[in-house]
């Protein structure tokens, strides 16, 4: 668990993502294996905070776009789906339970030409192989 006096508290109003989900749902236990900071290291380059903006979470783009992949959404279902499963926001990182997308449909049609097709398919093959350890996905099925 985070260290939550370092990071601003919750308003009345919210409930921190940690206690909300079950260890135990494969999105959360898959987003616990996967190594953000390798993920970080390797697709922070396509990411860069040098525009003036405020630089957006690399973990979020990429859990993003993990997670339209994973189950086949357009840009705008993994949004909506996102703005209400607490299972969606704790893969890409949240602490507390948002009500709104965090991103625009075109933010993330966006990151997705700034990856590039190689390094959506390198994001997408590492975490297939997680899915599979933790039997996210049937690796019988996967091999056809």
């Amino acid at each position: 668990m985070k260290d939550r006096n370092l990071q601003c508290q919750p308003q009345f109003d919210q409930i921190w993502l940690d206690q909300l989900v079950r260890k135990s749902h494969p999105i959360v236990k898959v987003a616990d294996l996967i190594d953000w900071d390798a993920i970080e290291r390797d697709l922070g380059q396509h990411f860069p905070s040098d525009t003036g903006q405020p630089c957006i979470p690399v973990r979020l783009a990429a859990g993003l776009l993990l997670l339209k992949y994973t189950y086949g959404h357009s840009d705008d279902g993994v949004l909506d789906i996102w703005s209400r499963d607490p299972y969606y926001q704790y893969f890409c990182g949240g602490e507390v339970y948002v009500r709104d997308p965090p991103v625009s449909r075109t933010t993330l049609s966006n990151w997705r030409k700034q990856l590039g097709e190689e390094g959506v398919r390198k994001l997408l093959s590492a975490t297939i192989e997680l899915e599979k350890r933790v039997g996210m996905i049937d690796k019988e099925a996967s091999a056809t």
